[in-house]
């Protein structure tokens, strides 16, 4: 994640997969998570690196899916070009 969110990184790639897991993490939390760093740095390597880039959220319960639906720096992912995948 470091790598990713050090703009000076000019390492080309054609695919990226991001596996996060919310095991155990409360749904009440994921509204307030600040995703804006992240979506910038990824939406830079899928605009200009021409990057696939997916992001696999990995053990969330659907409670966690909603609450990841109303925070809006989230949100921006998917219209920057990330496909956001639910894996349980």
């Amino acid at each position: 994640m470091a790598w990713l969110l050090d703009k000076s990184s000019e390492v080309l790639l054609k695919n990226l997969i991001i596996n996060i897991s919310f095991c155990r993490i409360n749904h009440s939390i994921l509204k307030d998570i600040d995703w804006s760093r992240l979506t910038e740095a990824l939406s830079a390597h899928v605009l200009c690196k021409s990057t696939c880039v997916e992001l696999r959220l990995l053990d969330i319960q659907p409670l966690g899916v909603e609450a990841l639906r109303e925070n809006d720096g989230f949100m921006n992912l998917a219209s920057r070009g990330v496909v956001v995948s639910y894996v349980s």
